[in-house]
């Protein structure tokens, strides 16, 4: 079981499950939005350790009290080793929180309340974003993203894109 739960979909996986996301609950959306970009993060990093790491070795890192098995342990590790760059660890970070939030509260949280449309509305990747919807702004159609649920998304889609990116195109020593 633990197999199937980290698998990296496929990017066809993912636009399909990000497609079928937007019509779940919030609480469904932030939580298993939050963890498919985790989910990335981890295997961005897998990529960059020892090749021959053996899957209780990895086991041991990422799982249980490991040093990487928390979603800020991984956001830490992964900027220390430049796996992603400051805009994308702040990005993680908000994505984090929003996950926890909605994984810990006692009562349904809602992308409108206060608290969470805050968090959104201080995500950067939806303001650099194309895509609809589009918002005519002369002859530029632009995407602006204005409703914090549709933010979250957007920066789903962008986080677990950068990663994947990072998965398929990891940095590689070569000794001099």
């Amino acid at each position: 079981m633990k197999s199937i739960l980290r698998e990296m979909p496929t990017r066809e996986d993912m636009k399909e499950v990000l497609a079928k996301l937007s019509d779940e609950s919030d609480t469904t959306l932030a939580i298993v939005g939050a963890t498919l970009v985790e989910t990335a993060l981890r295997m961005c990093l897998r990529v960059r350790m020892y090749s021959d790491l053996t899957p209780a070795d990895e086991l041991v890192l990422f799982e249980g009290d490991g040093p990487l098995a928390t979603f800020s342990s991984k956001i830490r590790i992964g900027f220390a080793f430049e796996a992603v760059d400051p805009v994308m660890r702040d990005e993680l970070n908000r994505l984090r929180t929003i996950r926890n939030a909605f994984a810990h509260s006692k009562s349904l949280l809602s992308f409108d309340l206060p608290a969470i449309r805050s968090i959104c509305d201080q995500l950067v990747m939806p303001d650099v974003e194309t895509g609809a919807p589009w918002e005519v702004n002369g002859d530029e159609v632009v995407w602006v993203p204005k409703e914090p649920r549709d933010r979250f998304i957007v920066t789903v889609r962008l986080c677990w894109l950068f990663l994947y990116q990072g998965i398929h195109n990891p940095p590689r020593w070569v000794q001099p």
